[in-house]
């Protein structure tokens, strides 16, 4: 399973979010996601397979590329919500440089 794969997965994104924000608590992570136990588990095994979360002492925790991962995901949800909030300005911007062509 590669790195993209395993976060484009709706489920499996959420889970990683989740594991990111440090609330590792299986039983707390399966309710507030709402999701079956089966959904769980194989969300995890996907990102433990794609090498992006490891389980230490019962808990799971993002491994070091993880850690890159999640802070690379939330910087281009970041730009992307900069983008649409500004998406008329962009289209302004499209709109003269047709013009001038």
């Amino acid at each position: 399973m590669t790195i993209l794969a395993a976060i484009s997965d709706e489920t499996t994104s959420d889970i990683f979010r989740a594991i990111a924000s440090a609330v590792s608590n299986t039983d707390i992570l399966i309710t507030q996601l709402k999701l079956t136990r089966k959904q769980y588990y194989s969300g995890v095994s996907k990102l433990t397979k794609s090498d992006l979360v490891k389980r230490q002492k019962g808990k799971y925790l993002l491994t070091t590329l993880g850690k890159v991962i999640s802070r690379a995901q939330i910087n281009l949800e970041t730009k992307i919500e900069n983008a649409l909030n500004n998406y008329w300005k962009l289209k302004a911007i499209d709109y003269s440089e047709r013009k001038k062509n």
